[in-house]
């Protein structure tokens, strides 16, 4: 498990800082699900601008993690969805306790996508941190147009390619999702490379009035210097 990360950016932090957060005041060492995220700009993303508040991490996306994200991305692999998300369920009560969400969603993926992998492998995994955190899940978001696999973009691309590719999802009684406005929404994807998807996403959703949105990610990029 990712020790200590930014809250705004969700990048891990130096060995020194991390340090300092793992101990308490009175120099005994503090639980990892315990310390508390600052939203405070780190030196990654002091020049960066987001749509969400937070970020909830479980671990770097790196080695046998890398092999569970990507296995979670199909709908045969609802299991391994279901435990992610009860441990990233456990790291969003601690990282956010003082204010909840009010619901959780998770970023969505375009019909021909979920037909190659047999589904949306964020919903088995937001399913589980809804019930981890007591609050339920709901289909908000979808994708209007298809995207491009981000991986293969730089990030100017990445950007681009997001950009409009998102609504909310609207039924035949009502024009978009009921209950939005001022309420706390938590986002849910299985890995944070820069935050075009996540960013683009949580514009929708403040846009329709969310008080805050929140994201919770299983896995995050860190790039090499």
């Amino acid at each position: 498990m990712m020790r200590a990360a930014c809250g705004r950016c969700g990048i891990p932090r130096p060995r020194a800082a991390r340090d300092l957060a793992e101990t308490r005041c009175d120099g005994h060492p503090r639980s990892v699900d315990s310390q508390p995220q600052s939203l405070q700009p780190c030196v990654h993303c002091r020049d960066s601008t987001f749509q969400f508040e937070g970020v909830a991490t479980l671990w770097s996306y790196q080695d046998r993690v890398c092999e569970a994200v990507v296995a979670a991305k199909y709908a045969h692999q609802t299991p391994l969805g279901d435990a992610l998300g009860r441990r990233l369920g456990r790291r969003v009560e601690a990282i956010f306790a003082g204010d909840l969400p009010d619901f959780v969603t998770f970023v969505p993926s375009h019909v021909t996508r979920q037909l190659t992998r047999g589904g949306n492998g964020n919903l088995a995994i937001a399913n589980a941190v809804a019930r981890s955190v007591g609050r339920p899940c709901r289909l908000l978001m979808r994708t209007i147009r298809r995207i491009a696999k981000q991986a293969w973009l730089d990030d100017a691309q990445r950007l681009e390619n997001v950009r409009d590719a998102f609504s909310l999802k609207k039924s035949y009684a009502l024009a978009r999702p009921p209950g939005i406005a001022n309420r706390h929404i938590l986002v849910v994807d299985d890995v944070l490379t820069t935050g075009a998807t996540a960013n683009e996403v949580a514009r929708v959703l403040r846009d329709a009035g969310a008080r805050r949105v929140s994201l919770a990610v299983v896995a995050r990029a860190v790039r090499s210097q």
